[in-house]
């Protein structure tokens, strides 16, 4: 704090200089001056905090240069001394704006209570500006501060913990020490095609909309920041336990996955810790996100943490069961099996994630067993492993592989068709053959079934895309095309030759809503269900 003393009397000057105790009041820098003109020149160089002066000077008094203050300095205090008791002295000083008037001949006492007043005055006023400030910031970055806050609470980058509850209140988030934060992850599991940062920063938005929506109807608060791509964590929280997380936060969570896949068209899946102090918040991230890497079927899904261990038969420890026989399988390549290999791995997979013990370790310990038994096989081949990698299926597919199941499967559909390409055995077309028809008696026997390519392809061991290739290769129709020509097939068959309603003839090939029957119907063959029959009952009775 700085002050400046102006008096034309220098024993008044340093009288005052020296008999006040300055650095009890917590004034630092302490400056003089004897005239008007030499109080400009210090102001223009360091404007002083509070002005101690004399009102009564030669060539122009202190009213006029007090005036010159407030024009250019208006946060300087000023402090009258004066030893005339003059009315129209005081109130112009009053009318300028002065903080205090004091008469001499005045104590040091009076002077310190005067100047400490002042000191008071300009912290309050600093403090309000800095409220407002920061206020004004808050408002403007209100999103950003509390991403930062939160991310410094789930990270554990700052143990400071009631200098971050401190941001948090003045933000208007109602927590402290005692609170309780039930972590979660937020995962982006399908989205057709990339999404940028700023496309993510935008879902990460929304998220936190339909989130605080669905929230509040239940009474439930939370707070949320993007960790990094695909990937959003809220934490809900309370005073207790059933206050940070309950039936009621379940259910938020299964309605909030629910729209995302109707009407937002993507798939996610929620990762749900258990409600802790903050210092705890980190190691349950923790887990949560060895929870997320284990998901390597991409299922759609809200997964607890209390449930992981009963669900999965792990343990956290990186416990792993048996994998296949890669020596068996390496024989078998050998002698152009590669449909007999396919089908082996496909039931082990499939067989894994049924009992739901399939996880990112064993997912990776496959990945790094089946590619050592195809390298073997290769080398014994004389063909060069860096060969196989081609733009349709790179180097990078190959280590991504190992993160999800549908992209192991293409690695080993891409693996597996590369060595059947570079084998004589004449039994493999017959082999494949046999997988096309029995795809296609299956779909043939369940037309009242919503079958989808997934189903089809697990029922014959193949994965989805092979399947879908297969079928385009042997039909020239995709897979979906094929399924949905077969079923207007039977529709047609049994609106001539049949009397059942359209309703039920729509139910007979997999149709719940008679519309979308009618209108597929009508897209395919040019008129509605109704109008085929009654032409082509009377084309059959003509003929």
């Amino acid at each position: 704090m700085k002050l400046i003393i102006i008096d034309d009397q220098l024993d008044v000057v340093d009288g005052i200089k020296n008999g006040v105790n300055w650095e009890l009041l917590r004034i630092d820098e302490l400056s003089v001056a004897f005239d008007a003109d030499m109080a400009r020149r210090i102001f223009s160089e360091a404007p002083p905090d509070i002005m101690l002066c004399d009102i009564e000077m030669p060539r122009e008094n202190g009213l006029k240069l007090f005036a010159w203050v407030r024009r250019n300095y208006p946060e300087t205090e000023c402090i009258f001394l004066t030893s005339h008791a003059d009315f129209e002295y005081a109130r112009e000083a009053i009318h300028l704006g002065s903080f205090d008037y004091i008469l001499q001949p005045a104590t040091y006492e009076q002077i310190e209570a005067a100047v400490s007043k002042a000191i008071n005055k300009i912290l309050e006023k600093r403090r309000e500006q800095q409220l407002r400030e920061y206020g004004e910031v808050a408002r403007e970055n209100e999103d950003l501060i509390v991403d930062n806050l939160v991310r410094n609470l789930i990270l554990g980058y700052n143990r400071d913990y009631d200098n971050i509850f401190e941001n948090f209140q003045k933000m208007k988030f109602a927590v402290d020490k005692e609170t309780l934060f039930c972590p979660m992850i937020i995962q982006i599991l399908k989205w057709k095609s990339r999404l940028d940062e700023k496309d993510q920063r935008l879902i990460g938005f929304a998220f936190n909309n339909i989130l605080s929506e669905m929230s509040a109807e239940k009474g439930k608060a939370f707070m949320m920041t993007q960790l990094k791509d695909y990937e959003y964590v809220p934490l809900f929280y309370g005073s207790s336990r059933e206050d940070a997380f309950d039936p009621k936060v379940s259910q938020v969570l299964e309605d909030f996955v629910s729209f995302c896949l109707e009407p937002l068209k993507f798939s996610i899946a929620i990762y749900v810790g258990e409600p802790v102090p903050a210092g705890e918040i980190p190691k349950q991230l923790e887990r949560l996100q060895r929870m997320e890497k284990d998901n390597v079927t991409s299922r759609t899904d809200v997964f607890y943490l209390s449930d992981a261990v009963k669900n999965t038969g792990m343990d956290f420890s990186g416990n792993v069961v048996d994998l296949p026989d890669m020596e068996r399988l390496g024989n078998l390549l050998r002698q152009g099996h590669v449909l007999i290999v396919r089908d082996e791995i496909y039931s082990y997979i499939q067989e894994m994630v049924r009992k739901n013990k399939m996880t990112a370790d064993i997912l990776l310990k496959f990945h790094q067993s089946f590619m050592q038994m195809i390298m073997a096989v290769m080398s014994e081949s004389g063909h060069r492993v860096y060969e196989m990698f081609r733009p349709e299926f790179s180097y990078d597919d190959y280590i991504k592989a190992a993160v999800t199941v549908d992209d192991m499967m293409t690695m080993v559909d891409y693996m597996l068709d590369y060595m059947r390409r570079h084998t004589d055995n004449l039994t493999l077309r017959d082999m494949e053959q046999s997988q096309f028809e029995k795809a296609r008696s299956y779909i043939r026997a369940n037309l009242d079934k919503n079958l989808s390519r997934t189903e089809i392809a697990r029922q014959v061991y193949l994965s989805p895309d092979y399947l879908t290739r297969l079928f385009k290769k042997e039909t020239g129709y995709l897979l979906k095309d094929y399924v949905l020509m077969e079923k207007m097939k039977l529709a047609k068959s049994l609106l001539v030759e049949s009397d059942f309603s359209i309703s039920i003839i729509a139910s007979k090939v997999g149709y719940v809503n008679f519309s979308h029957f009618t209108q597929t119907f009508k897209k395919l063959e040019n008129m509605t269900p109704q109008e085929y029959r009654q032409t082509h009952r009377r084309t059959s009775l003509t003929q």
